[in-house]
């Protein structure tokens, strides 16, 4: 209660300070008066009554100044007295203020919204999950490789680590085609989810209900599915009449039992899940006689799981290891898991390699976003310096009038608080509009979102920054105004210029300039790798080239049938007006092969293998779709096509080389080992190279293709080059599709051209932010220097003056204004030189084509730094120049 009581005397010494002070008053009075009547009944008159006892309590504003000490009310309302007068100190000086807040709004801004996606990305926990610091993922990977497990092994697992595990659940990927009654089939991305999944996540149902432990338990599982909030809202247009609705998955009867809550996609931040249906369903979904319990089916590729109260991640994955250790030595099927025992990552939401690249790229993007925030925080330091000197004679008066030093001090930080916060709001709004600006931007194949979800990281974020710097802010200028002497500060007012302001302006000015140098030499290295990259003869002509997916194995169609399948598409697609040419493929360029082949020539007697090539399943005519040329040999048969047998293959001209030398291959024959094991295969031809993987690579990739499936085949991929849009073949192919088999649906139309543009979204990005922070920079540094000359030639007026009048020269004024500017930027060149060397090293693995010392871009970026100097001196320069010494002399 003296707690309560406590708080509710400072917020009335806050907001209502003069209520506060009155009862104190009467209070007081009341003491007095009892005072009074005491002395008058021992006999005193009424006003020798009133003296004595006025006398014996001491003062009345003496005393209350000691309750208010007491109270602790006192502080508080010196510090809104303070308050308000900085806050009148900004309302007189508005257009100091607004300069002020814009300039700290680029850094703040900027900061906050790189660490945005920091949060989004690494910070915050996923949506729908709860208490996401007790869970855990599990991988069982080896040197990148990821082997999933069995959920026998799960149950075992969990039962093998009850000391520190509460509870533990898998999931593995499959892709679904979602149709129904009034329902046009679609493609969704779903999970088989086995153990207590939901409980596991803490993941609630916003309507019906989720998959129960007994439901999610092989060997039995009924044909029950939980839909995302997201599916729900598009294509059920949020109907709660969908809970107990009857719906196909790939064909199969089930039916939705609940919608997850909004916003829960799953554990994966990559790839998003929108329906979830029980591990015991997947040989339904598959068309594939599946035995669930069969130790060595591994289908759950990750765990997730909730540590005990008190347990380490460290000790589960001892608890997870020991028990897998044990599996092995007692089931022999899982004796190939040696070399996959579990790794225990303490976070969910991407694998610990994968989080490993992203932490590292976002920390470089932080530290270089960091450097728009130095060169503001400058610019207002410099800002701030020069009103201090103005200030100067003010501050004199007051401290000679008995004002302390803290209380000084605390006005300048106060001060420098408001206006750093005041910056802040204007650097969260220019953090919203970056944030939109990027939207859509890849960054690691991530798509970055349009939005700024603001949570207490993000706010606490922004809230440090703006504390930092209204203490700094506040500090400088006063520590620097306490060194001067009294008496000297009221006879000489703001003309008191020291040399410690000017080396410190001199200082913060040189800084902006070296940084903004640095990061231009970045942003320049980074559009001239995205030019480089642009320029990259990729080997086939992506245009008016579109790619099209269909999955009828989701439809149980078997091999023979998807092969017959491909064919009646392919012959009534390319028959079609505007169509130039059609093939099929197993994977787009830029999208990796069906796997890595390691190939060799029959006759090769050296150790181990000559090459590994990733490898396509192509129809005949695909060369010619993309513009891949044969430059020896010929393309596939019909025959060869259409017959499983066929162990023809197309190899590239760079593997011809690394393969046979200078030696023709056509004719000859490879060895290969690849998923269906090792086997001989005749090379029939020779295409050009190309770089359908990577844009960087050094060389041209080496590939093989193949006219027949070497992995199971469960998808149609549709090449066609065509005249008309992309819209147009999209309809086109989805309507000979459905004229088929109406149960099948084929992906969004997707021009190769994005494919090839998404290989390196993650350099434009890093071009398109650094360029814009360079921008920036660049144009802080120049109104930095502009300030620092102009105010410079403010406080050397009287000297210009005496200059002039002693017959100086308009051109001699000039180039002594402009020679303290090329001070400063040769200074900056110097200091900016070294930092961007350091910072080409940094984004050195971001470089292509272009060596991070390039010569060309550091003299480019010294020119910008050159001519920023010129612009900014010109106009204090032609000032100077123009000083009447009479007016200048009679205003000293």
């Amino acid at each position: 209660m003296r707690l309560f009581n406590r708080l509710q005397m400072w917020v009335r010494a806050l907001f209502r300070r003069e209520d506060a002070d009155n009862e104190l008053r009467r209070e007081m009075e009341s003491h007095i008066q009892m005072e009074a009547d005491r002395l008058l009944r021992d006999g005193a008159t009424p006003d020798e009554a009133r003296r004595q006892a006025m006398a014996a309590f001491g003062g009345i504003e003496r005393f209350a100044e000691d309750v208010r000490d007491e109270r602790g009310t006192r502080f508080l309302q010196d510090i809104s007295l303070d308050v308000r007068l900085a806050l009148r100190s900004i309302r007189l000086r508005p257009a100091f203020a607004i300069v002020v807040a814009l300039t700290l709004a680029t850094g703040i801004g900027a900061t906050t919204a790189v660490f945005s996606w920091a949060n989004a990305l690494l910070l915050r926990g996923l949506p729908g999950v709860r208490n996401t610091a007790e869970l855990f993922s599990v991988v069982f990977e080896n040197d990148g490789v990821v082997s999933g497990v069995s959920y026998p092994s799960l149950d075992d697992l969990t039962k093998g680590s009850t000391t520190s595990v509460a509870s533990l659940a898998g999931a593995g990927g499959v892709s679904l085609q979602l149709g129904g009654e009034n329902i046009a089939t679609a493609d969704a991305q779903g999970e088989y989810v086995a153990g207590d999944y939901f409980g596991t996540l803490g993941t609630r149902a916003a309507f019906g209900r989720l998959l129960t432990a007994s439901e999610l338990t092989p060997p039995l599982g009924p044909q029950v599915a939980v839909i995302s909030y997201r599916l729900w809202k598009n294509s059920f247009g949020e109907d709660t009449t969908v809970v107990s609705r009857r719906v196909t998955l790939n064909g199969q009867q089930f039916t939705i039992v609940g919608i997850a809550e909004k916003g829960f996609a799953g554990t994966s931040i990559v790839n998003e899940t929108d329906i979830w249906i029980p591990l015991a369903v997947y040989p339904a979904v598959s068309h594939r006689p599946t035995d669930v319990m069969n130790r060595s089916a591994g289908m759950l590729i990750e765990l997730v799981g909730r540590v005990k109260p008190g347990a380490t991640a460290s000790r589960v994955q001892a608890d997870l290891r020991r028990t897998m250790t044990d599996l092995i030595a007692t089931y022999p099927d899982l004796s190939s898991y040696s070399k996959f025992l579990p790794s225990v990552n303490p976070s969910i939401g991407m694998r610990v390699s994968y989080r490993e690249t992203v932490s590292k790229t976002i920390r470089m993007l932080l530290g270089i976003v960091a450097l728009v925030l130095v060169i503001a925080c400058a610019n207002v330091a410099n800002l701030l310096l020069f009103r201090s000197v103005k200030r100067r004679s003010e501050f004199a008066v007051r401290r000679a009038l008995g004002a302390s030093a803290w209380r000084l001090l605390r006005q300048h930080v106060i001060e420098g608080l408001l206006l750093s916060f005041l910056g802040g709001v204007f650097g969260m709004v220019l953090a919203l509009a970056l944030v939109k600006v990027f939207a859509g931007q890849r960054l690691l194949a991530i798509q970055l979102s349009e939005n700024l979800q603001l949570d207490w990281r993000l706010l606490a974020f922004a809230f440090t920054i703006c504390v930092a710097n209204g203490v700094v802010f506040g500090l400088v200028p006063a520590l620097l105004s306490f060194r001067q002497n009294v008496l000297v500060n009221l006879r000489s007012g703001a003309r008191n210029f020291t040399g410690s302001s000017k080396r410190a302006r001199s200082v913060l000015t040189v800084v902006q300039l070296a940084t903004s140098m640095a990061l231009v030499v970045g942003a320049l290295l980074l559009s001239r790798t995205v030019a480089k990259l642009n320029a990259v003869d990729i080997g086939f002509d992506p245009t008016n080239v579109t790619v099209m997916k269909l999955d009828p194995s989701a439809q149980g169609y078997k091999s023979d049938q998807m092969q017959s399948l491909r064919r009646e598409l392919l012959a009534r697609v390319s028959v079609q007006p505007g169509i130039i040419s059609v093939s099929a493929a197993s994977s787009p360029p830029f999208r990796g092969g069906d796997f890595v082949t390691d190939v060799k020539r029959l006759d090769y007697d050296g150790k181990g293998w000559q090459s590994q090539a990733p490898t396509y399943f192509v129809s005949p005519s695909h060369f010619r779709t993309i513009g891949l040329r044969i430059v020896a040999g010929r393309t596939f048969s019909d025959d060869e096509y259409q017959n499983s047998s066929s162990d023809a293959v197309i190899i590239t001209r760079e593997l011809s080389r690394r393969l046979f030398g200078e030696s023709s291959a056509v004719g000859k024959q490879i060895f290969t080992r690849g998923s269906k094991g090792p086997m001989t295969q005749t090379v029939v031809g020779v295409v050009s190279d190309s770089r359908a993987q990577n844009l960087k690579a050094k060389t041209a990739g080496e590939y093989l293709f193949t006219a027949r499936p070497l992995i199971v085949d469960r998808r149609i991929l549709l090449v066609v080059k065509s005249s008309r849009s992309e819209q147009d073949v999209g309809k086109l192919v989805a309507g000979i599709v459905h004229d088929i088999n109406s149960a099948l649906s084929v992906s969004k139309p997707e021009p190769i051209t994005e494919s090839v543009a998404r290989s390196i979204a993650t350099e434009k990005l890093f071009a398109k932010l650094i360029s814009l922070l360079a921008f920036l920079a660049a144009t802080l540094a120049a109104v930095g220097l502009y300030s620092v000359i102009s105010y410079s030639v403010a406080e050397r007026t009287r000297e210009i003056g005496i200059r002039i009048a002693m017959g100086a020269q308009e051109s001699k004024i000039v180039r002594l204004v402009a020679r303290q500017a090329g001070w400063l930027v040769a200074a900056g060149l110097a200091l900016g030189t070294g930092g961007a060397v350091m910072l080409s090293k940094v984004l050195e693995s971001r470089l292509f084509g272009v060596s991070r010392l390039e010569p060309a871009v550091y003299v480019g970026a010294a020119m910008l730094s050159v001519l920023i100097g010129a612009l900014a001196s010109t106009l204090p320069a032609r000032i100077a120049a123009r000083v009447n010494p009479v007016e200048a002399l009679r205003h000293e």
